[in-house]
């Protein structure tokens, strides 16, 4: 082979790295473009219900199927976001939801009966009315924006709701860093991550949950003495905070484990969840 030979030879070697390595770049652009979209299209759909989730207009309800020591059955609402995607809420009910009911229970009751006076009774009716729910106990949380329904009792499945099984809380996994930021700073948690906080098998994908709802699954734990709530609290105050994971969270996750209460905590998990799905 001559010098010109290999030199052409040379030359059209490097030129095909270079139109691969072109075609590596392009399609990592192309990648990240479709990953930015979807980002993007992920904060529009997100944001009315982020809005109204922080802005008090919406009652959130807490319906707590079954419980065991550590775990509970909880119904979620679906929200479809469009293209494949599922924002999981706490169900809510607001003015116009109730102003509804109210209209239709008019409607379909004789000349002279009223609805009951009776809290338990009329809220009873109100949800059971909206989600195919009813309850034994109910507490108002209102400090929180939440009303409380426990032993609840399912009349009729709904296409838009779901229960599923709450995991023990853990400090080292709750409050990590695995998340999207979606429009404001608001955090959501999303596919695989989610199993962190339900038990469930496979990965759901396409589904996100924000962290405020997070939050207040928390929070009745708190109330039913499942964990200690100055312990979430200060959990809450330094691990929800970005800047404090990046710097101090390790450290405060080091400091404040206690392996043992973790150990207890979790070693029944099965178990409870088998109870939980005991129908």
């Amino acid at each position: 082979m001559s010098d010109k030979q290999r030199e052409r030879k040379y030359d059209k070697e490097k030129h095909k790295k270079k139109q691969q390595k072109k075609k590596r770049r392009d399609i990592k652009r192309k990648t990240q473009a479709i990953g930015r979209e979807k980002r993007n299209y992920v904060r529009q759909k997100i944001r009315p219900y982020y809005e109204s989730f922080r802005d008090f207009k919406d009652k959130h309800l807490l319906f707590v199927i079954r419980d065991t020591d550590n775990m509970e059955k909880v119904l979620f609402q679906k929200n479809d976001l469009g293209h494949g995607a599922t924002l999981l809420t706490l169900p809510y009910i607001n003015k116009e939801m109730i102003e509804e009911y109210l209209d239709t229970f008019k409607k379909n009751n004789r000349a002279g009966e009223e609805m009951s006076s009776d809290n338990n009774e009329a809220l009873n009716s109100l949800i059971k009315y909206w989600f195919s729910v009813t309850s034994d106990e109910q507490k108002d949380l209102p400090q929180a924006n939440m009303m409380v329904f426990r032993n609840c009792k399912i009349h009729q499945k709904r296409p838009n709701l779901i229960a599923l099984n709450v995991r023990p809380y853990d400090l080292n996994t709750w409050f990590s860093e695995e998340h999207t930021t979606v429009g404001n700073g608001t955090r959501v948690f999303k596919g695989k991550k989610l199993q962190t906080f339900f038990h469930i098998e496979g990965n759901l994908g396409n589904t996100y949950v924000f962290h405020d709802t997070i939050t207040e699954l928390l929070l009745y734990k708190a109330m039913m003495k499942k964990i200690d709530f100055r312990i979430l609290q200060a959990d809450h105050f330094v691990l929800a905070r970005k800047h404090l994971i990046n710097s101090f969270g390790p450290f405060y996750m080091a400091l404040t484990s206690d392996d043992e209460e973790l150990f207890k905590r979790f070693e029944n998990e099965q178990k409870e969840a088998s109870e939980l799905d005991e129908r």
